[in-house]
């Protein structure tokens, strides 16, 4: 910085265009990292949404005394949802908790409670996969010790996959007891997946 006169203090204009310039190559390469953490914070988000929905189906089958199911929809891997109800064939797409096909889970005193998330609560996350017993989109929960069924009594296993725009996956095992636990081979904050 040059001398100024009396009482003149300030910066050049060519020191004032190298700074800013500077600036502007940080945050060029810092930007792409953010995102990532970012993308992957909500993969995460979805994961753990997922998991804690799904005990908390297992739950509440010990509690009522019935079946209650997780049914997961897909309209392409971006367009997703899914829903806790004691039919295993409600629409998780549907929001009105007057028909009876939403997914919803009923109370004592006789209303329903919607429970329903979708892909627009996980901006970019994908549900990619959604697999019980072979190909079925859906488990229940027994009301006998919270085990896994779809139906028919026979305990079954699967899993949810959610992935991130870079493919980063995170997959919810949930084994023959109804325990769901997350797993990922990308992101080291999981344990790998078998």
């Amino acid at each position: 910085m040059r001398a100024a006169g009396p009482g003149r203090r300030g910066f050049t204009l060519v020191e004032v265009v190298v700074v800013l310039t500077i600036m502007a190559i940080v945050l060029m390469i810092a930007m792409p990292q953010y995102r990532l953490i970012v993308e992957h914070e909500r993969l995460r988000d979805a994961a753990q949404t997922a998991q804690s929905d799904l005990m908390f189906a297992r739950a509440e089958a010990i509690r009522r005394n019935s079946d209650v199911y997780a049914v997961f929809r897909t309209n392409g891997d971006r367009d997703w949802c899914y829903g806790l109800s004691q039919l295993s064939s409600c629409d998780c797409r549907i929001t009105d908790v007057a028909n009876a096909s939403a997914c919803a889970l009923a109370n004592p005193d006789g209303t329903r409670a919607l429970k329903v998330v979708a892909s627009q609560d996980y901006r970019d996350i994908r549900l990619t996969a959604a697999a019980f017993g072979g190909s079925l989109g859906y488990i229940g929960f027994s009301p006998y010790r919270g085990t896994t069924t779809q139906g028919a009594g026979t305990p079954v296993s699967g899993s949810v996959e959610f992935q991130s725009p870079d493919n980063t996956a995170v997959r919810v095992l949930v084994n023959l007891v109804g325990r769901a636990s997350p797993c990922s081979n990308q992101l080291s904050s999981y344990r790998p997946c078998p």
